[in-house]
């Protein structure tokens, strides 16, 4: 199984769900893999002062966080459901072509 980096949805779990269900998104993205967001790792220490190993030892990051580093950006506060629904098309573009490009790397 590929390693994977933890989403976490903090202290307002039920919020966090209920947003994310009233914005129509058909997917909460609990995990991203490690091997998405390795290439943006340098994005991790500057917003994090942490590798992303670090990071998912510490219990992983919250959606808004992941795409952040993904979008090689400062963090900055975003609505529950956008930062879901953010990372769940990168998600799926990268786990897509990861699939047609790598098929026996993807499984």
């Amino acid at each position: 199984m590929t390693e994977r980096i933890t989403i976490m949805l903090g202290d307002r779990i039920h919020e966090y769900i209920a947003n994310v269900r009233r914005s129509g998104c058909p997917v909460l993205v609990l995990s991203v893999p490690l091997s998405m967001m390795i290439q943006h790792e340098d994005q991790a220490w500057t917003n994090h002062s942490q590798s992303l190993i670090g990071l998912q030892q510490r219990g992983g990051l919250a959606a808004s966080e992941a795409v952040a580093i993904l979008e090689n950006r400062k963090w900055h506060k975003m609505d529950d459901a956008e930062a879901n629904m953010t990372l769940a098309r990168m998600t799926y573009e990268y786990e897509s072509t990861m699939m047609r490009y790598y098929p026996s790397e993807a499984a």
